[in-house]
Parts: structure tokens; sequence; C-alpha cells
């Protein structure tokens, strides 16, 4: 879990420092960076990278899951283990998210308008 939070905190860094470089001073590729910050095809047999994404989170994350449900159990039903065991069902439903982002052929520009907030003010809160 604790790798987990890393790795997200470093591709934060990575998508908030290309966001602010120039164009050539970009730490991604362009490529990777005109396709979306999740989108690369370098994994064929899975699609593209939300496939892998999905492999990784439901498999990883729902050992996790079983991992942490077993020392809940173990330890008398602590309530501290109860965050371990909500963070590891996020991490599979983050996975199927990514799954239903490739089942439906990723997240382009045109499937994102309708819910931009000048399209549909209504989404905003």
């Amino acid at each position: 879990e604790a790798a987990t939070v890393g790795l997200t905190a470093l591709y934060c860094a990575l998508v908030l420092y290309d966001i602010s470089a120039a164009q050539d001073a970009r730490a991604s590729s362009l490529s990777w960076y005109q396709q979306g910050f999740c989108e690369s095809q370098l994994f064929w047999p899975l699609g593209s990278s939300h496939g892998l994404c999905c492999l990784g989170d439901v498999i990883l994350g729902s050992s996790l899951v079983y991992a942490n449900f077993c020392r809940w159990r173990a330890e008398a039903q602590a309530p501290s283990l109860q965050l371990g065991l909500a963070v590891s069902a996020f991490c599979v439903m983050h996975g199927v998210a990514h799954g239903l982002i490739e089942a439906i052929g990723g997240l382009s520009a045109e499937v994102l308008e309708p819910f931009r907030p000048h399209q549909a003010p209504w989404y905003v809160t």
C-alpha cells in the first residue's frame, strides 16, 4: 500500500511538471502527452495502458483485500484494518474503471466534450 501511495505521488508530480513545462522540457514523451497521461499504446496484447492498469489493480488489489481481510479477522476485527480494507477495495474498483475506459476505447476529447462545464453545467457542483 505504501508503494501505491509512492507511485501515485510520483505520477502526480510528473503530470504537474509536464503540464507546467514547455513542450521541449517535458519529462514524458510528446506522444504520451498528446494521447493522454493514461493512454499509452505500448501494451499491445492488453490494448492500451488502461488494460494493463485494470489487470494490475484488480489482481493486486484483490490480493490486498484478501490479506487485509485475513488480518482483520485474525486480530479480532481491529478497526484500524478497516481503512486498509477500504483502500484495497478502492484499488480494485479503480482497476474496474480502467477496464471500462479500455472497453469504450479511451477518453478522447470527443467522449469528454459533453461533460465539460460549458456543455453541462449541472455536472459541476
